[in-house]
C-alpha cells in the first residue's frame, strides 16, 4: 500500500486535513448508458467538529471544472453537461 499524502486546506471554516486519492465516478445517462470520469479527489480526514460534520457532501470543483453547469431556479432545473468527452469517458478540462 502506498503512503497517502497529507494536505492542509485553510479557509473561512478553519484548517482541515485531507488526503488525495484516485477515484472513478460513474454517471448513468438518459439513454441507459454510462459516462465515466477518472480524477483525484480530496477526502477530508475524519473529524468530530460539529461544524464540519454538519456540512453536506458535494461534488468538488475538481469535477465541476470538467462540466458546463446551468441552473434555472424558475423551473427548478440544474443541468450538468460534461464538456470534454471521448466515447463515454469524461476527460479533464482542456
Amino acid at each position: 500500500m502506498r503512503p497517502r499524502s497529507r494536505n492542509v486546506s485553510r479557509g473561512i471554516g478553519g484548517e482541515f486535513v485531507y488526503f488525495t486519492e484516485p477515484a472513478t465516478l460513474i454517471f448513468p445517462t438518459l439513454n441507459g448508458s454510462y459516462m465515466v470520469c477518472n480524477l483525484n479527489v480530496r477526502i477530508c480526514q475524519r473529524t468530530n467538529s460539529p461544524a464540519i460534520r454538519a456540512l453536506p457532501s458535494l461534488l468538488g470543483r475538481d469535477f465541476l471544472n470538467c462540466c458546463a453547469l446551468s441552473i434555472d431556479r424558475s423551473i427548478s432545473l440544474c443541468h450538468l453537461q460534461p464538456v470534454n468527452v471521448q466515447g463515454n469517458i469524461i476527460l479533464p478540462p482542456l
